[in-house]
């Protein structure tokens, strides 16, 4: 629906952010402060970034790096809330081009 990748539905615990579904790479668990689901998480708010390597938060990750890291470039995410509205989690897309969501992307996601 949205041209992209990457697909992900994340959950974060204390200390890590791990994948439940995955479309596009593999799942398993990272350091929560590694990856801009966990600014999601934290803001309780959707957070698009069209392109990584140029966002000081996150250009230096290694998922903005090729060759160690998928080279990511672009980022929508939007918080999975329970109903009293703590975010547990997100739901996110990623792509190795720029590219920028707007809120048909988020009227999608949501």
């Amino acid at each position: 629906m949205l041209d992209v990748p990457y697909a992900m539905i994340n959950f974060m615990d204390v200390t890590r952010q791990w994948s439940k579904a995955v479309h596009g790479m593999p799942g398993g668990d990272i350091p929560r402060g590694f990856a801009p689901c966990d600014w999601v998480v934290a803001g309780g708010k959707a957070l698009m970034i069209e392109d990584i390597t140029q966002d000081v938060r996150f250009a230096a990750t290694i998922a903005a790096q090729p060759p160690e890291g998928p080279g990511l470039r672009s980022y929508a995410g939007v918080p999975i809330n329970t109903a009293d509205g703590l975010s547990l989690g997100t739901l996110c897309v990623l792509d190795h081009q720029v590219r920028k969501f707007g809120q048909r992307e988020l009227d999608v996601m949501a």
